[in-house]
């Protein structure tokens, strides 16, 4: 695959945060692990009550901190988008990591097929455990697979033009609701055969109710559904395309993508 230039473009990353003091560090080192330059890190405090502005704060001006009363990760995501100076954009959610290559591997996807507008990875989830010890770490849960989560994804910040923000009323599954309204509009993207994202499950997540989340989940399939019925267009949503490491966009044989095998991930 094609090796992104010395002159990269900005890269805007947005990290809504609500009462995550205690994973803001890590979350700011795992940006600043990747192996690129030059980022933009905008952290949208959503309300939190915790120390989320005094443990921003510490980072000076390398880190741009927003503040906003409690609407939501939503709502967050669409302030930093506001705000955002880069012409690619990530979203990281507070309590996630990123493997050091993961802006090289897409931004690598986007010079070999520059019609892209989102490039997508695999997602590696990890489950909060304590061993003999009682010493707590994140495991691996299962292989990982290809998921519609805003975090293992690049976007061109154009594409928000196109698409729209985020519902900042849909608390659970926005992001696939995001992602299903893109391919609605058939917007070109691809998901690249490597783990972009490291989804870190714990007890305070926000996607721990797993009942509504199945509700709205099933709310944006029904919605989704309803537009394209109002649109004369009863087909099915494309297939996914991939990007294989020469560059080349191709499509599985089946509906469903491969999981691939699970290796540590740094």
């Amino acid at each position: 695959m094609v090796n992104p230039t010395s002159a990269n473009p900005l890269i805007s990353v947005i990290v809504p945060v609500y009462n995550g003091a205690r994973f803001v560090a890590d979350a700011i080192a795992t940006i600043d692990a990747q192996n690129y330059t030059p980022i933009d890190i905008v952290v949208v405090d959503d309300g939190s009550t915790d120390e989320t502005q005094q443990t921003v704060a510490a980072y000076g001006d390398r880190v741009r901190y927003l503040y906003q009363e409690n609407q939501g990760p939503a709502a967050a995501r669409n302030h930093g988008l506001s705000v955002a100076k880069g012409d690619y954009v990530a979203f990281l959610d507070v309590d996630d990591q990123w493997p050091c290559d993961k802006f090289q591997r897409q931004m690598a996807a986007f010079i070999a097929q520059p019609q892209l507008e989102i490039v997508n990875g695999y997602v590696q989830m990890l489950q909060l455990t304590e061993d003999a010890d009682g010493q707590a770490t994140f495991q691996p849960r299962h292989p990982p697979v290809v998921s519609f989560n805003l975090g293992s994804a690049l976007f061109r910040r154009r594409v928000f033009d196109q698409v729209g923000r985020f519902d900042a009323n849909q608390i659970h599954s926005e992001d696939v609701d995001w992602f299903t309204k893109a391919r609605e509009l058939q917007v070109p993207m691809a998901v690249i055969e490597t783990v972009t994202l490291l989804y870190r499950k714990h007890e305070t997540n926000l996607t721990h109710d797993r009942q509504e989340n199945i509700k709205a989940f099933m709310q944006v399939l029904h919605r989704s559904i309803q537009r394209r019925k109002a649109q004369g267009n009863t087909a099915d949503l494309s297939r996914l395309s991939y990007l294989g490491e020469d560059g080349k966009i191709f499509q599985k044989d089946g509906q469903q993508p491969a999981i691939l095998d699970p290796t540590p991930q740094s």
